[in-house]
C-alpha cells in the first residue's frame, strides 16, 4: 500500500506506543535520529513517503495507520488512571493507554454504523480533602442515579455498557498493567487486565474504574 498524502504525527507515536517501542529503538531500526523521530511525531516534520513506508514496516502497521483520523479521541491533558504505578514501567503504561486509544479509535469507526447506548454517568464531585463517607455518598448518588435497589448490583460489565461505557480487555502484553480508565471524546474506557482469572476480582476492577470516571 503506498503511503499516505497526510501523516498525523499522533498516529506514529500511538502506533509505537502500541508496539512497545522506544523512540531510540525505533531511531536505530529506521538509521535516523531521535530528533528526527519527535519532529514527526510533534508534526514539527513531516517524512518522506519512502520513510512513511520503513515506519510502517518497523511498527508491523499499514502505511494508511498514520493517515489524520479527524476528530481527536481525547482532550488535550486527559490523563488516564493507573494503579500501582511504581509496579509498572513508563513503556509499559504508554503500551497499555496506546491499546485504550484504540479501542476507542475503533469503536468511534463503529459507532458512526451502529447506535450505541448514550453516556450516562453520573458527575459526583469528590475532593481529595473529603471525609471517608463520601465516596459512600457517591456511590449512593450513582445508585440513585441509576434506579438501582440497595444490595449487590447486577452484572457489572453490562450495566456500565448499557450506560455509555466502553469496556475492552487490553492484550497480554500489557497485562502487567492493572485495570485503569481514561474519559475519551465520545465515551468513558475502561480497560480491563486479560489475564486475571478471576470473577470477584473483575467486578471489584470495574467498580473501582466507574468511581473514577
Amino acid at each position: 500500500m503506498s503511503a499516505p498524502t497526510l501523516f498525523d504525527g499522533e498516529r506514529l507515536a500511538l502506533a509505537r506506543h502500541l508496539g512497545g517501542v522506544r523512540k531510540s529503538e525505533l531511531a536505530d531500526m529506521l538509521g535516523k535520529s531521535s530528533t528526527i523521530l519527535s519532529a514527526w511525531e510533534s508534526g514539527a516534520k513531516r517524512p518522506l513517503p519512502a520513510n512513511v513506508s520503513a515506519l510502517a514496516m518497523a511498527l508491523g502497521v499499514s502505511p494508511a495507520f498514520f493517515a489524520p483520523r479527524g476528530a481527536k479521541l481525547t482532550l488535550a491533558g486527559t490523563v488516564p488512571h493507573f494503579r500501582s504505578l511504581r509496579s509498572t514501567s513508563q513503556k509499559a503504561r504508554d503500551q497499555a493507554f496506546a491499546y485504550g486509544l484504540l479501542a476507542a479509535d475503533i469503536a468511534d469507526a463503529i459507532e458512526k454504523h451502529v447506535e450505541f447506548p448514550d453516556v450516562d454517568v453520573p458527575s459526583v464531585s469528590v475532593s481529595p480533602d473529603s471525609d471517608e463517607g463520601a465516596p459512600v455518598l457517591a456511590a449512593q448518588q450513582v445508585r440513585a442515579d441509576w434506579g438501582l435497589p440497595s444490595g449487590p448490583m447486577p452484572h457489572l460489565i453490562r450495566l456500565l455498557e448499557n450506560h455509555g461505557v466502553l469496556l475492552v480487555f487490553s492484550h497480554e502484553q500489557s497485562s502487567a498493567v492493572d485495570a485503569y480508565s481514561f474519559d475519551a471524546v465520545a465515551r468513558p474506557v475502561v480497560v480491563l487486565n486479560p489475564v486475571k482469572n478471576d470473577y470477584y476480582r473483575q467486578r471489584f476492577d470495574v467498580a473501582h474504574e466507574l468511581g473514577h470516571l
